[in-house]
């Protein structure tokens, strides 16, 4: 059958429109759903820590996020940072930068002074007993930040070591306790925003020079060491976020993306995605091509699934391609096929056939090219190869997603009115917080 054929009627009966109507109402949504329910559970875990413990925890974390505050003017951390960020961030509420000096015992004698006693130091990850049975302080000699939690209070701590030292390890975390999980926990310098947008990065940096060069339109959330993980996208789940995910363009950037996606996916998010110039992080972006330029690179963000999809054939791995299509949500089913198929030349209900399979379990086997590979030059955006090969969408897909590209609403608003019928999609209008740190618009500023 040839691609001319198939009209929007000839395809509403094939496997792979069969498996999109059975998933449409059910399957993102579900997901969605469950990510939820997961992070109520972590969420209630929490409730049962005796109120007195997490008070004392919650206590000795914020005088030690003072100490270190006090201990950063003048250190080598203060104009580190602000030759990174362009900006001098001393004594800002959302950043909180500190520094923790190169000594054993300083924040260890300044908690118990006063009035700190020691099993809370080592409860709270702030110390630890060496093997002569001393406390001594985590951080030493490190740019320090604050980590909060869903409540907005201190959770743990992100260190980083100086430039040009060989610790080993150029961030440590608070170690695990009954307030740090850090695999279910994301730095940010403002609270994350429901229903608001927000870019996952690698580290802390990055989160600062994202939330600062869009003025916390768009909130920066670093993950803390371990890589994007099902906890971090259970939270953004719950928060019903915009998700767009940062990550470095180089082979490895791009496998950590798709790890990130297929993440992301199961918790029924639909991640946009950029891809940065190789060798450049948001932070080195922002340092070296100035303010504006990430705001920049986030205004061409695209789908996740379709960068991946579009990089796997390229790459000539067309069987990938299609593992990343039968991830994404339904809606993006039929125009990821017609990608695939326009981009390899392979016939285009083969690659439906194959699509629906890998769908339905089985290992991805890409059909046979029917033809040389095509010329079609397959525009990155959504509408705009909609627009190319709209002849080939059903028409709810392609109405879906041109509404999404053109800013009328989210794809997920798209998608959970199309779930929910008379329920009408919403735009986009994210509340910034206020809860701690500066106002939205102290952000940037003297930049």
């Amino acid at each position: 059958m040839s691609d001319t054929d198939l009209s929007t009627n000839a395809l509403t009966s094939d496997a792979l429109t069969e498996a999109a109507i059975a998933a449409w109402q059910t399957d993102a949504q579900h997901r969605a759903d469950e990510a939820v329910e997961r992070q109520v559970r972590r969420a209630a875990d929490r409730q049962w820590l005796e109120p007195d413990l997490a008070g004392r925890l919650y206590a000795a974390n914020e005088m030690a996020a003072q100490w270190f505050q006090d201990q950063f003017v003048g250190s080598w951390a203060q104009p580190y940072l602000a030759g990174r960020m362009d900006v001098d961030l001393t004594g800002d509420r959302g950043v909180r930068p500190g520094y923790a000096p190169d000594s054993w015992r300083d924040l260890v004698d300044h908690l118990q002074r006063n009035g700190v006693d020691e099993q809370t130091i080592l409860e709270t990850g702030l110390g630890f007993h060496t093997s002569k049975g001393n406390t001594v302080a985590l951080m030493r000699d490190r740019l320090v930040f604050p980590i909060h939690d869903d409540t907005g209070r201190i959770a743990g701590f992100v260190g980083r070591e100086a430039p040009g030292a060989d610790s080993g390890a150029r961030y440590i975390n608070t170690r695990q306790t009954e307030l740090f999980h850090k695999d279910e926990l994301l730095y940010s310098t403002l609270p994350l925003p429901r229903g608001g947008q927000i870019a996952v990065v690698e580290g802390p940096a990055d989160a600062q020079a994202i939330t600062l060069d869009t003025g916390g339109a768009v909130v920066g959330a670093g993950c803390l060491g371990t890589g994007f993980t099902e906890g971090q996208a259970d939270l953004l789940a719950s928060l019903d976020a915009e998700v767009t995910l940062v990550f470095d363009g180089d082979a490895e950037g791009m496998k950590a993306a798709g790890r990130a996606f297929e993440i992301c996916t199961r918790a029924g998010l639909d991640p946009r995605m950029v891809r940065l110039p190789e060798g450049q992080d948001p932070a080195s972006l922002r340092e070296t091509a100035g303010a504006g330029a990430v705001s920049a690179l986030l205004r061409d963000s695209q789908r996740a699934g379709q960068v991946l999809i579009i990089d796997a054939v390229e790459a000539g791995r067309p069987e990938d391609a299609l593992r990343v299509a039968a991830q994404s949500h339904p809606a993006y089913w039929a125009p990821d096929a017609s990608i695939i198929a326009a981009m390899t030349g392979a016939d285009l209900q083969d690659v439906r056939d194959a699509l629906a399979e890998t769908i339905g379990g089985a290992d991805p086997a890409f059909p046979e090219r029917a033809a040389p590979a095509s010329a079609v030059a397959v525009e990155r955006e959504p509408r705009a190869a909609a627009t190319q090969l709209g002849d080939n969408l059903s028409a709810e897909a392609l109405a879906a997603v041109a509404a999404a590209d053109a800013g009328q609403a989210s794809m997920t608003d798209q998608i959970r009115a199309a779930a929910r019928p008379g329920a009408a999609p919403t735009a986009d209008a994210a509340q910034r917080p206020r809860e701690y740190g500066q106002p939205v618009a102290d952000y940037g500023r003297g930049v």
